[in-house]
């Protein structure tokens, strides 16, 4: 999704209709188990998914940013 996309679509959710507040959060693990762990533990609480949509080599380490992807399917 490119920015001019994204910003729509948040204004649409947030401003316009939906009066949702949407936000980003930076979480670290310690190892790639314990990310695993979370991810899981999150897309079944929430019915989500979590899908890696950039990764970044900074300084020798590599950084993977994910999204949280819902269908448009509300279940409870």
């Amino acid at each position: 999704m490119n920015y001019h996309c994204e910003k729509n679509m948040i204004n649409h959710y947030h401003h316009s209709v939906h009066n949702i507040i949407m936000g980003t959060s930076k979480i670290e693990f310690n190892n790639y188990i314990k990310f695993e762990q979370w991810k899981t533990n999150m897309e079944k609480d929430t019915i989500s998914k979590y899908i890696k949509y950039r990764t970044k080599d900074t300084n020798n380490t590599l950084i993977h940013y994910y999204r949280c992807y819902r269908d448009r399917f509300y279940r409870k």
